[in-house]
C-alpha cells in the first residue's frame, strides 16, 4: 500500500520526438510538498525514459492518489475518496464486500423466493466458508446498504496468484478485486455515500482538491449529515472477538455500528 501525506500538481519538460512538451504531474512525498518536487523529477525521469526507449507502462503496485485524512499506523491508512467519502485502506485485514450471492442450480425452480438478499448473501457466504476456511477463522460480519462486509482477522495478501480465485468464490466484486491487487490493500468505505443522504455532489480529481475552501465547506454539510446514518451494522462474530482491536474499534465508531440509524 502507497500514501502520500503531501501533494503538488507541477509541469516538467519531457521531449517526445522533436519537440519538448509541457507534461501536468501529480506527484506526492510522506516528508513535505517541498520533496514532492524532487518526487515529480524522478517521475520525469521516468517518463522520459519510457518514452526513449518506446517502452510501455510497467503493471507496478500503484499509489493511492486520494488525501491522507489519518494515519491510524503503518497498515492503516484513512483517504478521502473521488466521492469525499472516508476510506479504511488495511494491510492488516482481509476484508470483502459482499454485493451478492453465488447462482446454485435450485434457484431455478424458485428455491429462495421469499428469501431477502441480503439473509441470501449471508447464506452462501457460510455455505462457502464451510467448504473453505483459508480466511481464517476468525471474523465479523457487517450488514451494509447493499449486502455484507467481512473483515478477517488473517490478513491474505493481494499478491497471492491465488488470490483473485479466491476472491471470485466467495463473490466478490472483480472491480473491488482488482483495485486491491493494484493498490496492495484492501478498502471499507466509513462514512455514507453523499447520493444516499442527499448530500449535493462533489468531484474530487486529486488530493489538492481537499486543500480548497469550496471542499472544506461541502465537508462541514457533509459531515453533519452523516451523523444521522450508519455504514455498517455487525450481525454476526465469527471465532474470537477481536473488537477491541485498535482498528476495529476505529472503523466500528466512525461506520457508526452500535446505532440504530439508516444504513447508507
Amino acid at each position: 500500500m502507497k500514501t502520500k501525506r503531501y501533494w503538488i500538481n507541477t509541469v516538467r519538460k519531457i521531449r517526445i520526438e522533436n519537440e519538448t512538451k509541457d507534461v501536468p504531474i501529480l506527484a506526492g512525498s510522506d516528508i513535505s510538498k517541498s520533496d514532492a518536487e524532487n518526487v515529480a523529477n524522478d517521475i520525469a525521469a521516468i517518463i522520459q525514459s519510457r518514452i526513449d526507449k518506446n517502452e510501455r507502462k510497467s503493471d507496478y503496485e500503484s499509489i493511492i492518489k486520494e488525501r491522507v485524512s489519518e494515519k491510524i499506523d503503518e497498515d492503516n491508512v484513512v483517504t478521502i475518496n473521488r466521492y469525499g467519502a472516508k476510506v479504511l485502506n488495511s494491510t492488516q485485514y482481509s476484508i470483502l464486500d459482499l454485493d451478492d450471492y453465488p447462482f446454485e442450480l435450485w434457484d431455478i425452480f424458485g428455491a429462495t423466493k421469499g428469501t431477502d438478499k441480503k439473509s441470501l448473501i449471508l447464506q452462501r457466504f457460510k455455505k462457502k466458508l464451510a467448504k473453505n476456511n483459508s480466511l481464517g477463522d476468525d471474523m465479523r460480519i457487517y450488514e451494509t446498504a447493499k449486502g455484507l462486509r467481512v473483515i478477517c482477522k488473517k490478513y491474505i495478501s493481494p499478491q497471492i496468484p491465488a488470490f483473485r480465485s479466491l476472491m471470485s468464490k466467495f463473490r466478490v466484486d472483480k472491480v473491488y478485486t482488482y483495485l486491491c491487487v493494484k493498490q496492495d490493500c484492501y478498502r471499507a468505505r466509513l462514512t455514507p455515500k453523499p447520493h444516499r443522504i442527499k448530500q449535493v455532489p462533489i468531484r474530487i480529481k486529486s488530493p489538492l482538491d481537499c486543500e480548497t475552501e469550496v471542499y472544506e465547506q461541502w465537508e462541514s454539510e457533509y459531515a453533519r449529515k452523516s451523523s444521522s446514518y450508519s455504514v455498517a451494522k455487525l450481525i454476526e462474530t465469527i471465532g474470537s472477538d477481536f473488537s477491541s482491536d485498535k482498528v476495529i474499534a476505529y472503523h466500528d465508531r466512525i461506520c457508526s455500528c452500535n446505532y440504530s440509524n439508516p444504513l447508507a
